[in-house]
């Protein structure tokens, strides 16, 4: 699980591109097979997701030839406020960028549209929150799985709101 990549990083959730191919390369040496999402039947001994939360703009300008030079496929989770109005001072992809990915290497899934903590909210927020998600996605002609990555890995903890919440997810 990943989220940025930079030639250089310091920051937690940033791996440097060196590190990522060196990552990579192993996975390709001891013969992983790469799945997305969608594929979750086809998985075997040897399977691994690969997955990037949050659109950054550079896993647009580093992974696609990272994952065809080691024969790998990732999985980008898109919290789709960010792409419309930007997250802090990182820049993100587009809408264009991500229509654009190929779908050889790259599967889109959903990680909400507000990227809020779900821990707390309730379940009618949070309904709106991904139906808003898809409706953008949507919108956008973007094809994707109805896969979700929690934001901050965060789901309701009260036992009546997570019930609820895993029956929504259901549908």
């Amino acid at each position: 699980m990943y989220h940025q990549v930079e030639k250089e990083t310091h920051e937690n959730l940033t791996v440097s591109l060196k590190n990522l191919e060196r990552q990579f390369e192993y996975l390709n040496k001891k013969k992983y097979n790469a799945k997305f999402f969608s594929q979750l039947n086809t998985l075997g001994k040897k399977s691994i997701i690969l997955t990037f939360d949050d659109g950054y703009k550079n896993n647009f300008e580093y992974l696609p030839s990272l994952l065809e030079k080691y024969n790998l496929k990732a999985t980008i989770f898109i919290p789709t406020r960010f792409i419309q109005e930007g997250y802090k001072n990182y820049e993100m992809m587009t809408f264009e960028d991500i229509r654009n990915l190929d779908k050889n290497y790259f599967e889109i899934a959903l990680h909400s549209h507000e990227h809020h903590n779900f821990r707390n909210l309730s379940i009618d927020y949070i309904k709106h929150d991904l139906k808003n998600n898809m409706q953008i996605l949507d919108g956008e002609k973007i094809e994707y799985s109805k896969v979700l990555a929690y934001p901050y890995g965060k789901y309701p903890k009260k036992y009546s709101e997570k019930k609820k919440f895993f029956q929504f997810l259901e549908i």
